[in-house]
């Protein structure tokens, strides 16, 4: 079965319920509403797929970098600065450890990206 397009539809209910599982699970309070949802989604698309689990499966998330540039950007900047934050796992581990284990995944990955700022990740020319 090859999935073209899937509509998703998440009621603030069950955003909540898997945010609040999330973090039980995984024993933090940081994963995100969007990161639980982001989680979820990337895992179903994976089992979709039904990919070798020994296959990587990488995921993006676009950071807004233009607060955090140093140095900054000049005032008056017109324009994206976003960056691409990127998570690559084998497919059967993020099936294995489940949703939660992919949301903390997803907030630790975000949160070294916006701690160490873009520098830490590439050289713009």
């Amino acid at each position: 079965m090859s999935m073209k397009e899937k509509v998703f539809h998440f009621t603030k209910q069950s955003i909540a319920k898997l945010k609040a599982k999330a973090n039980v699970e995984m024993k933090t309070t940081k994963i995100s509403s969007l990161q639980v949802v982001l989680a979820h989604v990337w895992q179903s698309v994976i089992r979709c797929h039904n990919l070798d689990h020994n296959q990587e499966t990488t995921f993006e998330v676009p950071i807004d970098m233009s607060k955090r540039l140093n140095p900054p950007l000049p005032e008056g900047f017109f324009g994206n600065a976003i960056y691409p934050a990127t998570i690559t796992i084998k497919t059967g581990e993020l099936l294995e450890h489940g949703f939660e284990w992919a949301a903390l995944q997803i907030n630790e990955m975000l949160a070294l990206m916006i701690m160490k700022g873009l520098s830490a990740h590439t050289r713009i020319v």
